[in-house]
């Protein structure tokens, strides 16, 4: 997985918001909004790699966007399986990102 980190967004950026601006340079598995950042997680590094390069430096309601790699995605390439057991029927993924 390849990680990109979006920093400097503007107070009330939504997912929606990040998840459109990344959309065209092709599929990632999960976007995380965080308090001033967010996460987007590429399968593939060619659309990670161009996300990066097109996107760095993009306006967004007037402040300039870094888009850059994590540092520990050039550090390891292990990936992990989390495996959770006894979930209810009615879990939703939205409830289950909130756990991590």
């Amino acid at each position: 997985m390849y990680t990109l980190k979006v920093s400097q967004l503007p107070e009330g950026t939504t997912e929606a918001t990040i998840r459109k601006l990344f959309q065209p340079y092709g599929h990632f598995t999960s976007v995380r909004l965080l308090k001033g950042y967010a996460l987007v997680n590429y399968c593939s590094y060619h659309s990670a790699e161009e996300a990066c390069e097109n996107l760095d430096g993009t306006v967004l309601s007037g402040t300039v966007l870094r888009v850059k790699r994590k540092s520990s995605d050039r550090e390891s390439s292990v990936q992990y399986t989390v495996k959770i057991n006894n979930l209810s029927t009615h879990a939703t993924e939205s409830e289950l990102r909130d756990i991590c």
